[in-house]
């Protein structure tokens, strides 16, 4: 009970300090999210979305790209490059590094991924929440640096096509990540205070996963590049064909990588959670 009252405690002991001064309780979907769908893959979504910047391990990750993301239109504007407008597709290569980030989508969770397995074993529920927290957050910072881009050179005819390329890319990116994410997990460190130091047992094998993922990251990102080039520097109308194409092959990509990683997890949640607490970082 709280304040003497029957039957509250079920309902506030999670914030006693907020129903004591007639607040709400935070809820997971937050103003900015409301859109999400109200089911478990929105969910995680959501809840994906509010570690990005809570979570100090994450926080770090999420700064470096923020960062380079900053240095690119800085670096257009200080290396001339600011009068070709196409510039603004430069866009699509920060789509292909920050993709890289769903190579351990499940790493931060650790032990705590036992409350996904507990709670059911959706799993296509919740690699696809994850997805789309990772597509929603990138996307907006992607469509911040293309209007830069676009301020700089004044291609802003081009930013919606750079936005629809890195949205194919990302769909590449993200295939092979949940691919990776599900054969090779690499708990973090549950200490901010060193976020190198791990001891899972698997590093060697992981660093292999990682490096073939990369490769395979690249090979599939090299028909975008040269349709992509092609289009522009010979054929711009050809854009108007090479953009579906380029998001059907990212939707391609991702879902048979969703498909392989959920054929993978589905029937070892046991051992993919003892991968992720038994060997856990530390």
């Amino acid at each position: 009970m709280v304040d003497g009252e029957p039957g509250t405690l079920l309902t506030t002991a999670a914030f006693p300090e907020t129903a004591r001064a007639g607040r709400r309780a935070p809820e997971l979907f937050a103003p900015a999210w409301a859109w999400l769908p109200r089911n478990r893959r929105g969910a995680v979504a959501a809840k994906e979305l509010r570690y990005y910047g809570r979570d100090p391990r994450q926080r770090a990750g999420t700064l470096v790209w923020v960062l380079f993301a900053i240095a690119l239109p800085v670096g257009v504007a200080l290396g001339g490059l600011d009068e070709r407008p196409e510039i603004v597709l430069a866009t699509c290569g920060l789509a292909a590094w920050g993709g890289l980030a769903s190579l351990n989508q499940y790493g931060f969770e650790g032990g705590a991924h036992w409350m996904h397995v507990v709670a059911g074993t959706d799993v296509g529920a919740d690699l696809a929440g994850k997805n789309l927290a990772l597509v929603v957050w990138e996307m907006a910072v992607l469509a911040a640096v293309a209007v830069a881009l676009a301020a700089l050179s004044g291609g802003w005819a081009w930013v919606p096509v750079a936005l629809l390329l890195s949205v194919g890319v990302l769909g590449v990116t993200i295939g092979v990540g949940n691919v990776i994410s599900a054969r090779a997990p690499q708990p973090m460190p549950t200490s901010s205070a060193n976020l190198f130091a791990t001891n899972t047992g698997q590093g060697c094998t992981s660093g292999l996963f990682q490096l073939l993922a990369l490769f395979m990251q690249a090979v599939l990102l090299v028909p975008v590049a040269v349709a992509v080039a092609v289009a522009v520097l010979w054929w711009r109308p050809g854009l108007v064909l090479v953009v579906p194409l380029v998001l059907a092959w990212g939707y391609l990509c991702w879902r048979t990588g969703l498909g392989h990683a959920l054929s993978w997890l589905t029937p070892r949640q046991p051992e993919f959670l003892d991968a992720l607490s038994r060997r856990r970082a530390t």
